[in-house]
This record gives C-alpha cells, structure tokens and sequence, in this order.
C-alpha cells in the first residue's frame, strides 16, 4: 500500500509540536494503493488541525472514491494527531488542489479545481472550474457555487476576512 508520503511531511514539518531540541511530538501517514497529496493546513483555535488532500484511492485509509481524484478533508486533534474525522467530497471528474480558510468560528470555505459536473457538484462550466464551497467544522456542504470560463480555472488559494471571500485562480 502507498502512503501518503507528502503528507507525512507536512506533518513532520509543520505540525509537529516542536521543543527547542526539535523533537517531533506526533505524525501521521494517510494513503491507500493510489496517488494522494496534501494540499493544505489549518489550525482551528479548539485544537484542531484541519488538512485538505485528493486521492484517488478506494482502499486503505480513503474508502470511497467517485472519480479520478476526490477530495479528503482530514480533522486531527492538534495534541496528538488523533483521527477525529474525514469528509469526501467531489463528483465523477478529478477534484483536486483544495485550500481552506475559516469563516467564522465554526465553518469552512474551500476551494478546489474540479472537471466534474455530478454528483455534489453543481455543475461544470469548461474543462476545469474553480469549485468553492462552505462547510460546517464536520464537512457538512452548506453552500457552493462554480466559478469558470470554457477553459481551465485552477483554484490557488482562499482566504476570508470578516465574511468576505478572497480567490485566487488561474485561467
């Protein structure tokens, strides 16, 4: 079984609760027998590490997938790395390269670059769109809307300020 190699060095880089002496208090490696890769961090105030990766396995630690790739988003309790959730999300097509932000105190935004026009999605405009969407701290989709030309749109960012969203993507 592949692990998730780049997400075992996210953990070891950036979540490791390190002491002067660099000892690596925790990490963790998510995979199964296809390629995965973490795309983004984020710590929530209550102890929580939030982390976004796609994968495009249907075994192992990713049990269930619709198309070429979808995305994970994996909640670990930030004092030891505890699996405490994970939510799949995406449609037929390849969801891939997720970010995220808070919004609020209990909600996420999310971007993603995704061809898929099924399943959560809501529709597909060109070949990829930027697909962004809020959730509940639980992955709970609440609202969702596809940005994009007839071409690709790849998602590259997302960060909130009070409630307003800031997008940045390629075309």
């Amino acid at each position: 079984m592949k692990k998730l190699l780049l997400l075992t060095l996210l953990f070891t880089s950036f979540l490791c609760e390190a002491q002067q002496n660099s000892i690596i208090e925790w990490q963790k490696t998510f995979g199964g027998s296809e390629d995965e890769e973490a795309s983004d961090i984020l710590y929530h105030p209550d102890g929580f590490v939030y982390v976004l990766a796609h994968s495009g396995s249907s075994d192992g630690d990713f049990d269930a997938n619709d198309g070429l790739n979808d995305l994970w988003m994996i909640r670990l309790a930030g004092i030891d790395g505890d699996l405490e959730h994970m939510q799949r999300f995406g449609g037929s097509g390849n969801d891939f390269n997720g970010h995220t932000d808070f919004y609020g105190d209990d909600q996420l935004v999310i971007s993603v670059s995704s061809t898929s026009s099924d399943l959560e999605l809501t529709g597909n405009k060109g070949l990829a769109d930027v697909w962004v969407l809020t959730t509940d701290l639980n992955g709970n989709i609440l609202q969702q809307m596809n940005y994009g030309g007839s071409l690709n749109d790849l998602a590259v960012d997302i960060i909130t300020n009070d409630s307003i969203f800031y997008l940045l993507s390629s075309t």
